[in-house]
């Protein structure tokens, strides 16, 4: 005995499917698209009037924040909306923050970079060319990215301050943490995607790590000394009297310069003679970039991690652009209530 399976399909306008003893009768293309065509015709209206309603009230969130911005750093401002640039870029951060998914941390960036509350160029036009490009590239970006361009920042252009290495550690967790960066936020793609917006340069060399730059950075806080005897015979009685010398921080028995870098030293009221003496004490007796790396370990376990993270991201392989080092700066400012020596 065999069963046997009868189907038939008639298409078209008056489409009909017949299977076994069931009859479906289907309907026509034509009248899909008209009732997708009503649907549309309902419902977009309404859909335009949400999203309207939402960009507004965007843009009102942002145009507060600007006023309160304004009123944290009171300068002479107002008359620079009177320009045409000024006025395009608040309406490019207005539009770029109304089609954005609203995040506080935009709407921060972006108050800071209309209200111009830090300027880092001396050059007035440059400047608005920077921060204009600043504006409408902001909103272009994600939170984890804002996090990224900070640490490379903090990381390659800011010198922390700090009188003892501990103090020195402290300081820079305090800030790291602020951040709040994850490896995630530093990975592959959003550095490529940074650079696809012009906000890093990725270069085809690596530099430097973190303990490199400290060793340069932070002479005088990673430095073994030398005796009492041999730092007077090297230096001279009245160099020695005249200079901030102290115990060593890792070798209480001997002696060393007490600044924190060849930087500081150049910066004192002294004989060339007298700095070019400090300045070799200290080079010639600095931990190497391994010694730092074991005692930030031992100081601060938390910070040591998270730079063993950044040195094993591309951030060593990343230099900031103008727009980039803007943004970043803009970002830090606003959750780290000082900043030591961001001035570039």
């Amino acid at each position: 005995m065999t069963k046997k399976n009868k189907q038939t399909q008639k298409a078209g306008n008056e489409s009909v499917l017949i299977q076994a003893e069931t009859i479906v009768s289907g309907i026509s293309a034509k009248d899909a698209m008209d009732i997708m065509q009503h649907v549309w015709n309902e419902n977009f209206p309404n859909l335009q009037r949400i999203a309207k309603e939402e960009a507004e009230k965007k843009a009102e969130d942002l145009r507060i924040s600007i006023m309160e911005e304004l009123a944290l750093h009171p300068h002479n401002i107002l008359n620079e909306f009177k320009s045409p640039r000024k006025q395009n870029d608040l309406f490019n951060a207005q539009k770029g923050f109304a089609i954005s998914s609203g995040k506080d941390e935009l709407k921060n960036i972006l108050s800071r970079l209309i209200t111009k509350s830090f300027d880092q160029f001396s050059n007035a036009e440059i400047s608005d060319i920077i921060f204009s490009e600043a504006v409408e590239t902001a909103p272009k970006l994600s939170v984890s990215q804002f996090k990224a361009l900070s640490i490379i920042l903090l990381n390659t252009e800011l010198k922390f301050i700090g009188n003892t290495p501990e103090n020195l550690l402290n300081n820079m967790w305090n800030i790291f943490e602020k951040i709040n960066c994850s490896k995630d936020d530093l990975s592959d793609i959003n550095f490529e995607l940074l650079s696809c917006q012009r906000c890093v340069n990725i270069l085809p060399f690596t530099q430097q790590n973190f303990y490199e730059k400290a060793k340069t950075k932070y002479t005088g806080l990673f430095c073994n000394g030398i005796p009492r005897d041999i730092f007077v015979e090297q230096l001279g009685h009245s160099i020695f009297k005249e200079a901030n010398i102290i115990p060593s921080f890792h070798a209480p028995n001997n002696l060393q310069p007490g600044y924190a870098s060849s930087d500081e030293i150049n910066s004192l009221n002294i004989g060339e003679d007298a700095k070019r003496k400090l300045i070799g004490i200290l080079d010639n007796n600095v931990f190497s970039p391994e010694q730092i790396k074991e005692k930030i370990c031992q100081i601060k376990p938390d910070l040591f991690n998270f730079i063993e993270t950044m040195n094993n991201s591309p951030i060593i392989n990343c230099r900031l652009s103008p727009v980039g080092k803007t943004i970043a700066h803009a970002h830090i400012g606003r959750l780290v209530e000082k900043l030591p020596n961001l001035k570039f």
